[in-house]
């Protein structure tokens, strides 16, 4: 509905550009987030008395870094491209202020829904997101009134804030201590060197996805120019949504798995039935309405971006067991097993991007998108999940003992 909106509202050209300067905090965020998000799904449920500390550290980490990226990264910007049309909006004092904050907000807003479902109340994230959602769609329509530039960024990011502040009031006030007296008796694996290992390899990790997802609405519109770039980023933004499901769903293998590692084998067969489920009926609805879908936004969106919208769904499912693939491997310590499996999806989503996007236009991402994770899917399929559903009961110990690395 946010996108439709902003779709009637301003033109390809403008929603184009905004779309590249919202993927570009995005990207930022996402580098600096450390992957600490996932660290809090990992690790929260064992931290017992030192979560509060774990949390306000992973915070401020997190903002730092945020915080010296964002800065360095405007700074580079008018140092090195001062004619660049897409960004001149970060030359202003002001815009690239709130920029900076913009960045900031945004990893913690991202850190929330891994530290809320590592706290087992994952059930508010739909409902804060929901809230966020709702706020949007108002300011964008309130702003495509009162302000002639920046309304979709400003849109976006404003109810991000406080949400992240209203959150954090609430965490801290009452899940945290909450969950510390509930676990203060179990034993926590939450060494330095451990905590270190596994951000240090997931981290690497995390950096491959952020490439192939957030980097391309940048390359593209860097590439074919801001009008097929909105085209683009409209039908690429439903594919991601969707993407929330196998994310989600393997962050909440990881939690049950480290409170029950003795039914991780009977939780890890459930949660993949239940994605695809989930999944597979929605790839086939959208793939056959997408032109009905993107004719919401306007009929150059259903025109240029239906082709790419069927293809990059098709890409979901194997995409999906691809996640889960990872989430079972990060309960089992495999990092470097996590590590080639982004980083083969990633790097040849971006080399097959650059040699069709000539031919196929846009098309050619969704191809790119699909034809990598079918191919990892395959990998994953014959020689990670076959032998992992072959046991008929516990992970071997040798497999549970890695999660302790």
């Amino acid at each position: 509905m946010y996108w439709g909106l902003a779709a009637r509202l301003y033109s390809a050209e403008e929603l184009g550009g905004e779309a590249a300067l919202i993927s570009t905090m995005q990207f930022l965020s996402y580098l600096t987030q450390l992957n600490l998000r996932v660290a809090l799904v990992r690790f929260v449920p064992e931290a017992g008395n030192h979560t509060a500390r774990f949390v306000a550290l992973s915070f401020f980490a997190s903002g730092l870094a945020a915080f010296v990226v964002s800065t360095a990264f405007i700074l580079v910007i008018r140092t090195f491209l001062p004619g660049s049309s897409q960004l001149s909006t970060l030359f202003q004092p002001a815009f690239a202020v709130w920029f900076i904050l913009s960045t900031v907000a945004w990893s913690f807003f991202t850190l929330q829904d891994g530290l809320l479902t590592g706290l087992r109340r994952a059930s508010i994230v739909p409902l804060e997101n929901g809230l966020y959602s709702v706020a949007k769609i108002g300011l964008l329509i309130l702003f495509a009134v009162a302000l002639d530039r920046y309304a979709i960024f400003l849109s976006w990011t404003i109810p991000a804030l406080v949400l992240v502040i209203a959150v954090s009031v609430y965490a801290f006030g009452r899940l945290i201590p909450r969950h510390a007296r509930m676990t203060a008796t179990r034993q926590s694996m939450m060494r330095p060197r451990r905590l270190v290992a596994f951000l240090a390899l997931d981290y690497v990790a995390s950096l491959f996805p952020t490439l192939s997802v957030s980097l391309l609405p940048i390359l593209i519109v860097a590439a074919v120019g801001p009008g097929p770039g909105a085209h683009f980023y409209i039908a690429w933004v439903l594919v991601t949504s969707l993407q929330l499901v196998p994310n989600y769903l393997a962050a909440s293998l990881t939690v049950e798995a480290v409170g029950d590692m003795a039914g991780f084998v009977r939780h890890a067969r459930r949660t993949i039935i239940h994605m695809l489920k989930l999944l597979v009926p929605a790839v086939l609805v959208l793939a056959l309405a997408s032109p009905i879908v993107l004719s919401v936004f306007g009929p150059d969106y259903a025109a240029e971006g239906s082709d790419l919208l069927r293809v990059a769904l098709l890409g979901l499912v194997p995409y999906g067991v691809n996640i889960l693939f990872v989430g079972i491997a990060r309960v089992q310590g495999r990092g470097r097993i996590i590590v080639a499996v982004h980083a083969g999806i990633a790097l040849s989503t971006l080399t097959l991007t650059a040699a069709l996007v000539p031919l196929l236009g846009i098309t050619g991402v969704g191809v790119a998108w699909l034809l990598s994770n079918s191919a990892m899917c395959l990998v994953v399929v014959v020689y990670g999940l076959k032998p992992f559903f072959a046991l008929k009961g516990p992970p071997p110990t040798g497999t549970a003992a890695r999660s302790g690395r």
